[in-house]
């Protein structure tokens, strides 16, 4: 005979069960939030041409790193460009079974976490405003809106995968579980290396070949937005999850290329 569970337990239980703040930082429900984002970023490079996404000025050094691994793992020809996707997937799918949660998703609560996505962009606009001043006019219109718009979907679907899902992941499993600091140390030095790694890689990067190339000029007050974006985002992934955290980087992005476009026609 199972032991009798308190009631307290099973309160616990039926809250967690129906919150929203609980229940949509699971795995599966990050996996069918990103559904449509993944098939967007791929549908997206085949239209826009997925060579000019990846060479682009505001390219995804992180996507090209995937992709690296990609060929050294044989993937070849055009599949190459599926696998990041597929890894997204992937993994989403292995941790979800591996949680024993339930294979259940409210899909109201799917447009909940775009809308959470949405709201989480505002503190980070301020403190762009604050850090660095950008003003959406001086942003360049130039090159391809389109590739811009892709490139800021991918952007939050691996740039989060890359530097919060597994750097983050790796480096609080070696600070904590390793060597055993303090707790509070662990997620402090996890949070700043990683948030340092992710503004570095803006600059450096490796294109298609896989050489070793430099992006762009370095600026202090860009390096430290870009710091201090991902210590946010680092926040935001511990407290909401990796899918909303994904919801927020790419309405971040889109935004941000968006609105010169916008501020045009006035």
């Amino acid at each position: 005979m199972s032991p009798r569970r308190k009631k307290s337990d099973l309160t616990d239980e039926v809250v967690i069960k129906n919150n929203y703040f609980f229940v949509v930082r699971r795995p599966l429900y990050s996996l069918c939030f990103l559904l449509p984002l993944i098939a967007l970023y791929e549908i997206g490079t085949i239209i826009v041409d997925a060579e000019q996404i990846a060479n682009a000025p505001e390219r995804i050094t992180s996507f090209t790193w995937i992709i690296g691994i990609a060929r050294v793992l044989g993937v070849g020809g055009k599949l190459v460009w599926a696998f990041p996707g597929a890894m997204v997937v992937i993994t989403m799918l292995c941790m979800h079974i591996f949680s024993n949660f339930p294979w259940k998703v409210r899909l109201s609560w799917l447009f909940w976490m775009g809308f959470e996505s949405f709201i989480l962009t505002v503190p980070l606009f301020v403190i762009c405003f604050i850090m660095n001043g950008t003003s959406f006019s001086e942003i360049d219109t130039g090159s391809s809106y389109y590739a811009k718009l892709v490139t800021g979907v991918g952007a939050g679907i691996y740039e989060e995968l890359v530097f919060r899902l597994i750097i983050l992941g790796l480096l609080l499993l070696l600070l904590d579980d390793i060597l055993r600091f303090d707790t509070t140390v662990s997620v402090l030095l996890a949070t700043m290396i990683s948030a340092f790694l992710f503004a570095a890689h803006h600059y450096y990067g490796i294109d298609m070949s896989g050489g070793f190339i430099r992006l762009e000029e370095i600026h202090a007050g860009d390096f430290l937005f870009r710091m201090a974006a991902g210590i946010y985002f680092a926040l935001v992934f511990h407290y909401r999850g990796y899918g909303i955290v994904v919801g927020a980087h790419a309405c971040y992005d889109i935004i941000y290329f968006t609105m010169p476009y916008i501020l045009k026609l006035f």
